[in-house]
């Protein structure tokens, strides 16, 4: 994503919109930005005009127990290993379920979002949840999900194909570490202290390694899905809108 689909995207907008790009990334939205961005991608930093960041997932190190017990479980790894190419991709009846065991009984859902995602409940809008869950998890291919699997085990760093495949890639048997010392634009960093898969812990060692390059770091009392269904966003919204009228 961090190679191939981001480049692809700012040449498509530009030559269509013929402006500057802002581009605002959130989770692992963010996270494919600031590989890129360490990569020094020429057609991103060309067109980009600013970058703000929304829980970045970095370093996984400090997570909940429920996603270190996923890890361990190797689901990561077994999916594609089995011939599945997609994970967490619901059939609609699936999702109609999920959407009434939230409405009927929502500590399903409530305590699987405060193990994963938000420590803090009382920021989100729970009432929604039985709408939220009838789309979410919307799914994503299983390349993907044993990334992160790996990402849990070894560091923020690139993937890992295996010791001929990484000789081939990357010069080495191994992958290397993303290095956000190598970032050289602004990043406009917005977090949330109740966040269970971007903590206070993995984001401190974001802001340090960003240096002299991060323009805005900003913390709210918000978990990590907060960002989308908490039930007062007006906080950061009106932040976010500030940097990007600056």
């Amino acid at each position: 994503m961090a190679d191939n689909d981001l480049p692809a995207a700012f040449e498509f907008i530009y030559n269509t919109t013929q402006q500057n790009i802002t581009y605002i990334g959130h989770s692992q939205g963010a996270s494919i930005m600031l590989t890129a961005l360490t990569q020094r991608d020429p057609t991103i930093l060309k067109y980009m005009k600013k970058f703000v960041a929304l829980a970045p997932v970095t370093y996984l190190a400090d997570v909940s127990l429920l996603l270190k017990a996923l890890t361990a479980t190797k689901i990561g790894y077994l999916i594609p290993k089995v011939g599945i190419k997609e994970f967490l991709v619901l059939p609609p009846v699936l999702r109609v379920a999920l959407a009434g065991v939230c409405h009927y009984t929502s500590l399903v859902c409530t305590t699987l979002t405060k193990l994963a995602f938000d420590s803090d409940l009382s920021v989100d809008n729970l009432d929604r949840f039985s709408v939220y869950f009838g789309h979410f998890p919307a799914g994503t291919s299983s390349q993907n999900f044993e990334y992160w699997n790996q990402l849990f085990v070894s560091g923020f760093r690139k993937f890992d194909y295996g010791y001929s495949e990484n000789v081939h890639r990357y010069g080495r048997g191994t992958p290397p570490d993303i290095d956000l010392t190598q970032i050289n634009i602004p990043v406009h960093l917005f977090s949330g202290i109740s966040d269970v898969l971007a903590p206070p812990a993995a984001i401190a060692r974001v802001v340090e390694q960003l240096g002299e390059n991060l323009a805005t770091n900003k913390v709210y009392n918000l978990g990590h899905m907060s960002f989308v269904w908490a039930k007062n966003v007006r906080g950061y919204f009106k932040d976010v809108l500030e940097v990007i009228k600056k």
